[in-house]
């Protein structure tokens, strides 16, 4: 697992695969499919966790990363 020192605080990088996907309608097609990548940043205070769709350069968290990351949330965009 990789790490990262963010805001004074090193975080745990893990990163899992996943796909969501409808069931498949008479033709085999799929209303819809999604891949991508679920992350989640594990610190000893807290764990933040994100996705990442295929295609996509936009990371959705969960919920503000703003409040932990601070002024060193640009190195999480980096990385």
């Amino acid at each position: 697992m990789k790490s990262i020192n963010v805001n004074r605080n090193i975080y745990i990088i893990e990163s899992v695969p996943f796909e969501d996907k409808s069931e498949q309608d008479e033709e085999g097609y799929y209303e819809y499919f999604y891949k991508g990548v679920n992350l989640s940043f594990h610190s000893d205070k807290e764990i933040i966790k994100a996705r990442i769709y295929d295609d996509e350069e936009i990371i959705y968290f969960l919920k503000n990363p703003f409040l932990a990351f601070g002024k060193d949330f640009e190195a999480i965009k980096v990385y």
